[in-house]
């Protein structure tokens, strides 16, 4: 490994990571389909539901991992039954992300919130689907993408759908085709299992909390 890909990895967060290697975290098809996401780094296609979902339990993993302290809430839904949810608590110190990744933007809410303290479903409506829409998930991943673009990693094009439909696409920057297909097992043994790290009972909570604010935000068509 050279310098310059160790200087990559401390350049690209956990979330971002998923972002990029998609097929290493979720099931991915040959080709990006109409219905698939293309991922950066391999040009295979994913279902971008599951490539957020995945994300989202990965941001709070980093988070705690960075030093968050996470608080897992039971909360009720339906009247009847009781979810968890998790709420995080900056400490003093915390492990300083790269600018305009979805690590970065969730600290600096946590920062902002009485006691530097917040439920993650209220901080991702807040950051990355503060409106309402029919498949509200395509807004969260088009934001999660943010920061790399704004770094210059990957590129972002609109792209036609059977000539009607269009969506927004990020492809790899040209120099960083190479250093990023390079680095796939690096960042797969590092970056990609920053979840296994916490508990099963957070990463259910880190789960539900997304459900919920997904929920909460998806407009009704009916």
């Amino acid at each position: 490994m050279t310098i310059a890909d160790q200087d990559l990895l401390t350049a690209i967060t956990p979330t971002e990571a998923v972002l990029l290697y998609g097929d290493l975290v979720v099931k991915a098809s040959a080709t990006p389909k109409f219905n698939r996401e293309l991922v950066p780094t391999s040009g295979k296609g994913v279902n971008g539901i599951d490539l957020v979902d995945a994300a989202m339990v990965t941001l709070a993993a980093a988070v705690v991992s960075g030093g968050a302290i996470p608080t897992v809430e039971m909360k009720r839904f339906l009247f009847v039954w009781k979810t968890p949810r998790i709420q995080l608590r900056l400490q003093d110190t915390t492990n300083p992300w790269p600018s305009g990744s979805p690590e970065a933007r969730l600290v600096d809410w946590l920062s902002q919130q009485p006691g530097r303290s917040g439920g993650l479903e209220a901080a991702t409506i807040a950051l990355f689907i503060p409106k309402r829409y029919i498949n509200v998930w395509r807004t969260a991943y088009q934001s999660l993408h943010d920061g790399l673009v704004a770094r210059g990693y990957l590129e972002r094009r609109v792209v036609a759908l059977l000539k009607v439909m269009k969506k927004e696409q990020f492809t790899l920057a040209p120099p960083y085709l190479a250093p990023f297909t390079r680095m796939a097992s690096a960042f797969e043994r590092t970056h990609l299992r920053v979840k296994d790290k916490i508990s099963p009972e957070v990463q259910e909570a880190a789960a539900m909390s997304w459900s919920a604010a997904l929920a909460a935000q998806e407009a009704n068509t009916e």
